[in-house]
């Protein structure tokens, strides 16, 4: 990964962190960096008493969408809680999930695994894998035309 991805990385964990710790869960967010480097945070609500996760989602990414189609947007990360299952262990774990995409650069997905300890977050190693381009695949695609 490379530093800029480093620090986006490093504001969006801190804040899932910060709303585990608060209120103990967190729904999706996304963190936003412009062209000139400032980051904004985004997150949906819902009028249902209980918002589901898929339609908080739908909402972030027609932000961002909307967001990259001024120009200004250069990198997002949309964070979520995922809860993963290890084959080799049978056990289950609960992690931040950061999705990263840069305009001009390889999408990453992050993992990092974590539990509460007396209102704490405790991390592990964070576990990176290759990405998708989810947001700025559409303005890749249509610039190569």
């Amino acid at each position: 990964m490379n530093q800029s991805l480093d620090v986006l990385l490093s504001e969006a964990a801190n804040l899932a962190i910060a709303f585990i710790e608060k209120s103990g869960e967190f729904y999706p967010f996304a963190v936003v960096v412009s062209k000139s480097g400032k980051s904004k945070h985004l997150q949906g609500w819902s009028m249902e008493r209980v918002a589901s996760s898929d339609a908080i989602l739908l909402q972030l990414k027609d932000a961002i969408r909307n967001d990259i189609r001024t120009g200004d947007c250069v990198a997002v990360a949309i964070v979520s809680s995922v809860r993963l299952f290890d084959r080799e262990t049978s056990e289950t774990f609960d992690t931040i999930q950061v999705e990263m995409e840069e305009l001009n650069g390889q999408p990453v997905t992050c993992f990092i695994p974590f539990a509460v300890d007396n209102k704490r977050v405790e991390t592990k190693d964070v576990r990176a894998v290759p990405g998708e381009h989810r947001m700025f695949g559409e303005y890749i695609e249509n610039a190569g035309k």
